[in-house]
């Protein structure tokens, strides 16, 4: 299109149909005024200063402004038409004042720039968003219709393959992020885009917690199954209201986790919580979990009060032998009472890491070494030490 430009006495520019101008603005007499489309500004400006000499009202020359689709007052126009400035795209809008906006555009090269940078990164997001469209669809799927983790406390590799698609599309969408956020491109375009990856990204974070609670459902699982072989305690308690058969039971339980979820104080107030709920009344346990997120080995306590405050020993197959081992259990005066911080720092003491709590409850982590070959084979010994300990603390409340 077009462009034109003229000095016109501020009186007959005023009077030109259709021009714009900024409300309460100063303008200099002379005013530039700029016109694009295919009118004629010459002959526009001599019907507004006809106009103005003969006293008629505005509005003149409608014949010669049909073709005109902007005519403004403007100090800043510089080109002979539009299809110089290649192309317009605004990169900013900000306010200036109140019931004042500003924007930042850009024309030329780089607005072709800006545009064809813009498609290339609507075309990624797109591509992006079905991709993590489909894996939410697949992986709501799989995590409805199996298990994730075996009773034989191994983290099964279909279901580490979906967490580590998880966290890889998490990790896709934060870079593109970042990438519109750092572009030269249009807010016509940002805008939508972040829009889309904020959907994506709730998206993801709610298929992250059905994947952890799914995870956190089959170790609850496990657990159970391994506390079906806890040793069997025998109780001899001076409190009135502790029967005489009152018995409990304890267990070292191992939980693994898949890589990506970390062993958090959540994750364990809910396990803890469940195995309280149901496992057999007065169980006490203490679970190992490596934490690969954090780079620890966890370890978490629970001791029924009867354990913590009653005199134990080995419960035996028969009840006469019960009886003759409460006996000896008075006679030889074993030490009262288990205490979960003692147990959670017999495998701390042991590996450099650090532990406390209460007799009731307590937990502790040892650093765990992150990595394959030398670093895994220390791993998987730290890991046997610390079983062996937590068992050897059963062992000597029992003997």
């Amino acid at each position: 299109l077009g462009i034109q430009t003229a000095l016109v006495p501020l009186p007959t520019a005023q009077r030109l149909s259709g021009v714009r101008a900024v409300f309460g603005e100063h303008y200099p007499d002379p005013v530039r005024v700029v016109s694009i489309g295919e009118g004629t500004l010459d002959q526009l400006v001599r019907e507004a200063a006809t106009d103005a000499v003969s006293g008629a009202g505005g509005g003149g020359g409608t014949e010669a402004n049909s073709t005109v689709l902007s005519m403004e007052f403007c100090g800043g126009t510089h080109l002979r038409s539009t299809g110089q400035a290649l192309g317009w795209v605004v990169m900013e809008e900000t306010a200036v004042a109140k019931g004042v906006r500003r924007l930042v555009a850009v024309t030329g090269v780089s607005a072709i720039q800006a545009q064809e940078q813009a498609r290339g990164l609507e075309k990624r997001s797109e591509e992006l968003t079905q991709q993590i469209e489909a894996f939410i669809s697949s992986a709501q799927e799989q995590l409805s219709n199996s298990l994730l983790v075996s009773l034989e406390c191994d983290v099964k590799d279909d279901h580490m393959d979906l967490g580590r698609k998880l966290e890889d599309f998490q990790g896709q969408l934060s870079g593109l992020k970042d990438e519109v956020e750092k572009a030269e491109i249009s807010i016509t375009v940002s805008i939508p885009l972040r829009k889309q990856f904020q959907q994506c990204q709730k998206d993801l974070i709610a298929c992250r917690k059905k994947y952890i609670a799914a995870v956190v459902e089959d170790s609850i699982e496990s657990l159970l199954a391994q506390s079906k072989h806890a040793s069997a305690v025998a109780v001899s308690s001076d409190d009135p209201s502790v029967p005489a058969s009152a018995s409990a039971s304890c267990a070292v339980l191992e939980m693994h986790l898949p890589p990506l979820v970390s062993c958090d104080a959540g994750v364990m107030k809910t396990i803890t919580q469940r195995l309280q709920q149901e496992c057999p009344p007065n169980f006490g346990f203490l679970i190992l979990c490596p934490d690969y997120p954090k780079a620890k080995l966890q370890c978490f306590a629970s001791i029924p009060p009867l354990l913590s405050s009653s005199v134990t020993l080995p419960l035996s197959a028969s009840a006469s032998s019960s009886a003759s081992l409460c006996e000896s259990a008075s006679s030889s005066a074993p030490s009262l009472g288990w205490s979960a911080a003692q147990w959670v720092q017999t495998v701390t003491n042991a590996l450099g890491g650090k532990g406390g709590g209460r007799d009731g409850s307590a937990q502790g982590s040892v650093d765990m070494a992150i990595g394959s070959g030398e670093e895994e084979k220390r791993r998987k010994a730290d890991y046997r030490v610390a079983v062996e300990h937590a068992s050897l603390y059963v062992q000597r409340r029992l003997a």
